[in-house]
């Protein structure tokens, strides 16, 4: 059974999620068409001994328990207020369409709906504690429940960890990754074959890097320093680098072309899980931010990753994230192309998609963001500056 004092992985993303939205909207309608989360719900009221006061949540918690009547007149003192007051729904048996042919619609109308499927949520929290294909396995069970979830994430978080894995634990994902993304720091330190197969399991837990992938996607980089500083574990540090890179920014890639990939390498990657992938484009969104040089160093050296998509590709089958260099200098040109064509909300768009701190690339090339500017101002106005040339 859960801890509802304390919790377990799957309770805590649950309340970070809900507690937030309470903040940030006072009401909130938790629809649980299968009822997965009546226990906890339960075990929340039971634990407040019936005075309706989610304890851990910080906030009344109304259970909806087939009495239309009991829940709302439990409602009553709240969502009259400009600023209503917060309080948790729990609506087991209903979704988007069911509800509305309740009597709780005027106030359902009232609140903000919230709705988690329960594979989603142990995606979310599995994620980094399970390998990807455990986390698929254990989210995709037929008698998958909340706390069979909890009991699964609880055995495996309760194993003792030592030598680097117990290191690696108490590191933010972050801190490893821009360790070995700079080959500083721990990533320096691992020497040995053990070190170094916990490292990479780390990285497959925690960002689903799967190294079958990345050897067929990064040429061998043997030599290229170990030679030079270090011997073998310089050279598998730099490999490992230069996988950890390809797999954060070419998956980065692959999820923010605006059509399907043409290479089977990249159309693999459009089925990693979405909490991999969010977590991945979180990680490359730090370095960018973070560590701008070495980003740029990686994502020059591995840009031959993607070639086989930059053969015939057109500003418009790139996304909004410019992942590489060479992805902004084709959308410029559709750009100016656009402009040419007098296709002016299409040019506004791609401009608004790289104003500011957007666009990595531009923020190094004053030139090009000079560029930006006037063909965004040409478009706003309905003309196009004839002499405007771009590289």
């Amino acid at each position: 059974m859960t801890n509802t004092s304390q919790g377990g992985a799957l309770e805590r993303v649950l309340f970070d999620d809900l507690g937030e939205l309470l903040r940030q909207h006072g009401i909130v309608f938790w629809l649980d068409k299968f009822g997965h989360y009546t226990p906890l719900v339960d075990r929340l009221v039971q634990a407040a001994g019936g005075a309706n006061d989610g304890g851990a949540l910080g906030c009344p918690v109304i259970a909806f328990r087939g009495s239309y009547l009991e829940t709302m007149l439990a409602l009553e003192p709240y969502g009259s207020e400009l600023q209503p007051e917060r309080v948790l729904v729990h609506l087991p048996g209903h979704d988007e369409m069911s509800v509305r042919k309740t009597p709780l619609l005027e106030l359902y109308e009232l609140g903000f709906r919230y709705r988690k499927a329960l594979s989603t949520l142990v995606e979310q929290a599995a994620t980094g504690v399970l390998a990807p294909a455990e986390v698929r396995e254990l989210a995709g069970r037929a008698d998958l429940t909340l706390d069979l979830a909890e009991g699964v994430l609880a055995e495996r978080l309760g194993r003792r960890s030592e030598g680097l894995d117990a290191t690696l634990e108490r590191l933010e994902l972050a801190q490893v990754v821009e360790s070995v993304i700079g080959t500083s720091g721990l990533a320096l330190s691992v020497q040995s074959a053990p070190d170094f197969a916990a490292l990479r399991a780390y990285l497959h837990r925690h960002t689903g890097l799967d190294a079958a992938w990345a050897a067929t996607v990064v040429h061998p980089s043997a030599g290229s320093t170990g030679e030079k500083s270090g011997g073998a574990g310089t050279t598998q540090r730099d490999q490992l680098r230069l996988e950890l890179g390809a797999w954060l920014l070419v998956l980065e890639f692959a999820h923010d072309l605006a059509r399907a990939p043409k290479s089977p390498a990249l159309l693999t990657l459009r089925a990693v899980p979405k909490e991999l992938v969010k977590r991945c484009h979180e990680l490359v969104t730090h370095l960018r931010a973070k560590h701008a040089e070495q980003y740029a160093r990686l994502a020059n050296e591995l840009e031959y990753t993607v070639d086989e998509e930059t053969k015939d590709v057109s500003a418009e089958d790139l996304g909004r994230i410019d992942t590489f260099a060479f992805e902004e200098r084709i959308v410029l040109r559709g750009a100016i192309a656009a402009l040419r064509g007098g296709e002016w909300q299409r040019v506004l768009t791609w401009a608004k998609d790289r104003a500011g701190e957007a666009s990595f690339w531009l923020s190094r090339d004053p030139r090009r963001r000079w560029a930006w500017m006037l063909a965004e101002e040409a478009a706003a106005l309905d003309e196009f500056p004839s002499t405007l040339h771009v590289t």
